[in-house]
């Protein structure tokens, strides 16, 4: 996820310098927050409880 909004955000940005048309940085307005979600800590905790259980039903 991290990854894939990071690409996002570099394909919005080329966009812009492409273009010249800065209203287009508004797209990046959804990758960025889910840039920023995917990288709190409690995202990380969470992804890491869920393998855990996954790992105690097999």
């Amino acid at each position: 996820m991290i990854i894939d909004s990071g690409l996002g955000v570099i394909y919005v940005v080329a966009m812009v310098v492409h273009t010249g048309e800065p209203a287009l940085l508004t797209l990046a307005t959804p990758v960025l927050i889910a840039l920023v979600l995917a990288a709190t800590k409690p995202s990380g905790r969470w992804i890491a409880a869920k393998r855990t259980i996954a790992d105690r039903r097999a």
